[in-house]
């Protein structure tokens, strides 16, 4: 068995002992897990185990002791790498756009976000996981960026990303102010200049960066195995609905 195998085996077992204990604690965990054991489990790598249980919700803390989060569903073995695996895919396109997460961002939201389509795409099931385990932190402040660009109009440039590929007020400005089309950019039609204050355009472009930086912490928590929250229509391992 190799070590990503050996470790979903471990979590298992640790799903296992809390829900026969119902409150337990951390050393009490690790001692049960050592025992009669070859190769010991540290401190470190239970501590790792157990915060990963927690992300995905399937375990919660409370005075200093461990119990089966309330509501959730069995944590069958093979469900963790199902997770990990599907997770990865609908994630693929943003991690492949690391240089240029803006544009990710802009079609995600003006070309997906609560559209109707009958085929599935990886872009669909991604904002289902995002609607059903992001709503508060992610999906809903998606639909805050949307209604804010279309107040003030950006929307209707046909340049995405529609404010650059950086954060810097002054370019975002002159951008705004002349927008002519670059050497490369002769074919498109861009809308005329547009007046927007500086504080809805600085209120756009703060909760731009907000929502890159809550995207990028869901792909640094898959670095760490631990997989989207919520579900799809398409996801692989059913036996776990992970919700906020």
């Amino acid at each position: 068995m190799d070590s990503r195998g050996r470790r979903v085996l471990r979590l298992r077992e640790i799903l296992d002992y809390i829900k026969e204990k119902i409150h337990v604690s951390f050393g009490e965990i690790l001692e049960h897990q050592n025992k009669n054991k070859k190769e010991l489990v540290s401190e470190r790598s239970m501590q790792h185990d157990l915060r990963l249980l927690r992300g995905l919700e399937l375990i919660e803390l409370e005075d200093a002791k461990y119990r089966l989060k309330a509501g959730q569903r069995e944590f069958s073995k093979g469900d963790l790498e199902l997770a990990l695996k599907h997770s990865r895919k609908l994630l693929q396109s943003l991690t492949e756009s690391y240089q240029n997460r803006y544009y990710w961002l802009d079609i995600m939201v003006f070309n997906h976000l609560e559209a109707e389509t009958l085929e599935p795409s990886d872009e669909m099931c991604l904002l289902q996981h995002l609607k059903s385990g992001y709503y508060r932190d992610i999906y809903e402040r998606m639909l805050e960026y949307r209604g804010m660009m279309e107040e003030t109009g950006l929307t209707k440039s046909n340049i995405l990303p529609v404010l650059g590929h950086n954060s810097d007020l002054k370019e975002i400005r002159e951008r705004l102010d002349d927008p002519s089309p670059l050497p490369w950019m002769d074919h498109f039609e861009l809308a005329p200049a547009l007046t927007v204050d500086d504080e809805s355009l600085e209120n756009i472009v703060d909760l731009r960066d907000l929502l890159i930086g809550k995207m990028m912490s869901i792909e640094y928590s898959l670095q760490n195995d631990i997989p989207l929250k919520g579900r799809c229509d398409y996801c692989p391992h059913l036996e776990i609905n992970i919700i906020e």
